[in-house]
């Protein structure tokens, strides 16, 4: 026994030894020591956490789409936030169209020895997103690295092969490349060669990058090279990378048209009905007359009883939907499978649809035709051939189609081919909530009053979705805190709402409440402030403008959505109150946000008098400009000083 602990402990000597030997006689070559010594470090960059010191991308494609990525990447950590984001490397394919493998992984010290990743350490996983979104896809993976042993002063090392063995698009390849992130980048090569038969169609934007194009052997090699590019330093509510850092866009595909006839080839098997659906279009659209009753009808079914289960459209999560007698029987499914059943299901109905594709919240570029969308939704045609657009995977939408995908290129999938098209735009005024309450104030300084929340496009969407997942009590209670964020001690009365699951009729809240001795005194003088005036009631803008941090922007601040509110108030005064002064009227109008509020007095026909406060906002634009932003940092000011005005009045 003794014999087997020693020569146990024998051999796990040897095993450190050999181990330690191993690492330490490992030294990284002096080309890359010399890179990682000269790129820098904290005084050269002092906002970075980390720097890209080399990253060569190239790709070598076929004429049937077929190809082959190689990447090579070297970074280096500045911070313990740098370590943290760069801890692990996870790289994406779809187990039908590629597979990727990791040719080298390490970490390089900071004396130049090298620890390499060990293959335990290289995990082969269904994709992080694709679980937390319940998507059952277990072809949409990830390669997941992860260095152990980094530290802050050494570097990581990779080399990806990424090949495929089935094009997603037959005859068809392009790629996407972004030339500027949150690292400075001392070197980034992106290289692309393929058939000259099979040229390629190509587009840099936003900035200047370096191009070499050269021909051999019957293969053209296409070379975009950045060298010494500065860190974006990101900002709240910036719109994605895609849309504000140098882009190539590249592609083999002379026009759109050709894409929407490829998706519609792919879609089409998977569109026939069974018995089942052809029931359920007949149930649904019993009795309705007209097109957008039967479209309604079926988008509201689709939207509300078959579960969307996030996006996952796209090269590496697969373009074909499943059979929509499938989605319908499991009811669940992606977008692209939600799409399709809708699509289905109108057309059982004699309603002219087809898929269309897009990309919410990233533009897409339509100089260069490419496949690089991210969801599925659904394109009409009226009885007069125009587009309608329908979103069946939004539960919760009083529309077809919310704001947010406004303005938003789309592809529809038909046999003979579309172009590009827009979305049409969704004005603020269809994207309304209006606050109009009414309170009185009793001769001994107590305040009791009714607030009304009617709500359209937007604001339905999200008041509904919002007091459809809270519990009654839980939604009393918050209410109940916004109130006492407008006084101390404010009490709700009653609280009341309309069915959150009538998506015909605009969703409503109803709240009373009282608050004694809300008045003032002051001297001879009294002071109370109009409850809705205060701002405290106006959830959504409020939420939006968080965002709005910032004394100047060098990007623009994404919104997401046209919005405008209306918040009005009448506030009765005791008989014999006599107006000292009301807060100023102001307005400020300036494109894209327009914003007023107002303040007048009436008498009633107690002769009591009546303050009447009316403010109005309307944002016309999802996304605003530095110099639209400077416009509504004014408007936010104007809003807080108005939230502090007082109603000031004395007893005659």
């Amino acid at each position: 026994m003794k014999r087997k602990m020693l020569t146990f402990l024998l051999l796990l000597g040897l095993l450190f030894v050999w181990t330690a030997f191993a690492s330490a006689d490992q030294k990284v070559s002096p080309e890359i020591f010399q890179k990682l010594k000269t790129a820098g470090g904290l005084k050269k960059f002092p906002n970075a956490n980390a720097i890209v010191v080399f990253d060569s991308t190239v790709y070598h494609y076929q004429a049937n789409g077929l190809y082959t990525n190689y990447q090579h990447a070297l970074v280096k950590i500045l911070t313990k936030p740098g370590k943290r984001q760069n801890s692990e490397a996870r790289f994406f394919y779809f187990r039908k169209y590629d597979a990727v493998t990791i040719e080298l992984a390490r970490v390089i010290k900071k004396d130049g020895s090298v620890i390499p990743v060990p293959k335990k350490m290289i995990t082969d996983i269904t994709e992080a997103s694709v679980v937390a979104m319940n998507i059952y896809e277990p072809d949409i993976r990830q390669k997941v690295v992860t260095f152990k042993g980094l530290a802050v002063g050494d570097a990581i090392e990779y080399r990806v092969l990424d090949k495929t063995h089935h094009a997603p698009m037959e005859n068809h390849f392009d790629a996407i490349q972004i030339f500027q992130g949150f690292s400075p980048i001392v070197e980034r090569v992106f290289q692309i060669t393929g058939p000259a038969a099979r040229p390629l169609y190509y587009l840099v934007k936003r900035g200047k990058v370096d191009f070499s194009k050269t021909n051999k052997d019957g293969r053209v090699t296409y070379t975009w090279k950045v060298q010494n590019v500065p860190l974006i330093v990101p900002e709240p509510g910036m719109p994605a990378l895609p849309d504000i850092a140098p882009k190539l866009i590249a592609s083999t595909s002379k026009s759109w048209k050709e894409i929407s006839v490829w998706y519609d080839s792919l879609s089409a098997p998977r569109l026939t009905v069974n018995d089942s659906i052809r029931a359920e279009v007949k149930r649904l659209t019993a009795g309705k007359k007209n097109w957008n009753a039967k479209v309604l009808a079926i988008y509201h079914f689709v939207a509300q009883k078959i579960r969307y289960m996030g996006l996952a459209i796209g090269k590496k999560a697969g373009f074909q939907p499943h059979p929509v007698a499938q989605t319908y029987k499991m009811k669940y499914g992606v977008c692209k499978d939600v799409a399709a059943l809708m699509v289905a299901m109108c057309r059982e109905a004699g309603i002219q649809a087809d898929i269309a594709l897009t990309n919410p919240g990233i533009k897409t570029d339509p100089e260069i035709p490419n496949i690089n969308f991210s969801h599925a939704i659904v394109a009409l045609r009226d009885s007069a051939g125009n587009f309608i657009y329908a979103d069946p995977t939004i539960e919760d939408s009083p529309t077809l189609l919310p704001s947010t995908e406004a303005k938003q290129a789309v592809l529809i999938a038909t046999p003979k081919g579309q172009n590009l098209r827009f979305t049409p735009y969704s004005p603020p005024q269809d994207n309304m909530g209006t606050i109009h309450g009414k309170s009185t104030l009793s001769e001994d300084g107590n305040l009791t009053g009714e607030i009304v929340f009617d709500t359209k496009g937007i604001y339905d969407m999200a008041f509904r979705g919002f007091s459809k997942r809270m519990p009654p009590m839980q939604l009393k209670m918050i209410w109940q805190q916004i109130l006492q964020g407008v006084y101390p001690g404010a009490k709700l009365l009653n609280f009341s709402m309309s069915d959150v699951n009538d998506l015909y009729t605009p969703f409503q809240m109803k709240l009373s409440y009282k608050i004694d001795h809300y008045a003032m005194k002051a001297g001879n003088y009294f002071l109370v402030k109009s409850p809705v005036a205060t701002g405290k009631f106006e959830l959504i803008s409020r939420g939006v403008f968080r965002a709005a941090s910032l004394p100047k922007r060098i990007y623009p601040l994404r919104i997401g959505t046209t919005f405008g509110s209306l918040e009005e108030e009448d506030m009765t005064l005791p008989l014999h109150a006599k107006i000292k002064a009301v807060p100023n009227s102001d307005s400020l109008s300036q494109k894209p946000v327009f914003y007023s509020v107002e303040y007048t007095t009436s008498q009633n026909s107690s002769g009591a008098t009546v303050v009447h406060f009316k403010k109005k906002l309307l944002v016309e634009q999802k996304t605003l400009s530095p110099k639209a932003y400077l416009v509504l940092k004014k408007v936010l000011l104007a809003r807080e000083k108005t939230g502090r005005g007082e109603i000031i009045f004395s007893r005659q």
